[in-house]
C-alpha cells in the first residue's frame, strides 16, 4: 500500500515539476526501463513484482534472490537495453511525424538509460560490472565522482559516489558475491555487447542533443 502512494506521489511530482507532456515522457521512459528489468527477470522465473516509483530517486524493481553472475548481467542489462530501444524507436519517429512529445521521450530515455551503464555502485552499470568481476573500476569511479562533486561544489554527486561505495561494502557481505561465476567466453560476450550499447546510445545522445 505505501509502495503504490510513493508511486503515486512520485508521478505526481514529475508531472506537476515538468508539466503533462514531460511529466508523461519521463514517467514512460522510466517504465520503459524498469519493465525490461521485470520481463528478464520473470523470464528467468525470480518472480518480479511491478515497477515501483519512488519519489525524487525514479523506480524499481523487486525480486527473489539471484543464483548466478550471468542472470546479474542479464536483469541488470536488460532496463537500459529495453529503454535505450525505446528511446531509438522514439527518436526516429519524432522525425518521421514531427512530434516534440517523442522527442522528450527520446532524449529522457537515451540520457537516463546511457547514464544508467555507468559502472557506479548504485546504477545498473555497476550490477554489471559487479557480475563481470569489474569491482575495482566501481570503486575508481565512485571516487572520482566525489572528488568532482567537491571540485565543482556539486554536493549531489558525492553522495552518489559515497552511496556507491557504501553499497559496494553491503553488497559484498551478502550472497550476491557468492553468485556463480560466468564461462570466460561468456564473460567476454556480455562485455562486448556492454560496450557495443553504450556505444549505440551514446551516438543517438549526440544526435538527439543536437536536435534539442
Amino acid at each position: 500500500m505505501i509502495a503504490k502512494i510513493l508511486s503515486l506521489l512520485a508521478k505526481y511530482i514529475w508531472i506537476k515539476k515538468l508539466g503533462i507532456l514531460n511529466g508523461l515522457a519521463l514517467i514512460i521512459s522510466i517504465y520503459a526501463h524498469e519493465y525490461g528489468h521485470y520481463f528478464k527477470a520473470k523470464e528467468l522465473n525470480y518472480k518480479p513484482q511491478t515497477p515501483r516509483f519512488v519519489p525524487f530517486l525514479g523506480a524499481y524493481v523487486k525480486h527473489e534472490p539471484l543464483n548466478s553472475k550471468k542472470h546479474l548481467f542479464e536483469i541488470a542489462f536488460a532496463g537500459p537495453l529495453f529503454g535505450g530501444i525505446v528511446g531509438i524507436v522514439s527518436f526516429y519517429l519524432s522525425l518521421i511525424f514531427n512530434s516534440d512529445f517523442l522527442h522528450q521521450i527520446a532524449l529522457f530515455s537515451l540520457i537516463m538509460n546511457l547514464s544508467n551503464l555507468a559502472p557506479i555502485s548504485i546504477l545498473d552499470g555497476g550490477r554489471i560490472a559487479q557480475s563481470l568481476s569489474y569491482t575495482i573500476l566501481q570503486n575508481i569511479l565512485n571516487v572520482v565522482i566525489i572528488i568532482i562533486g567537491f571540485v565543482f561544489k556539486k554536493y549531489f554527486f558525492v553522495i552518489l559516489g559515497a552511496i556507491g561505495i557504501l553499497l559496494f561494502f553491503i553488497i559484498k557481505h551478502n550472497d550476491e558475491y557468492e553468485l556463480k561465476e560466468m564461462k570466460k567466453e561468456t564473460k567476454i560476450k556480455n562485455r562486448n555487447i556492454y560496450l557495443l550499447w553504450i556505444a549505440v546510445l551514446l551516438i543517438h545522445t549526440l544526435l538527439i542533443l543536437k536536435k534539442t
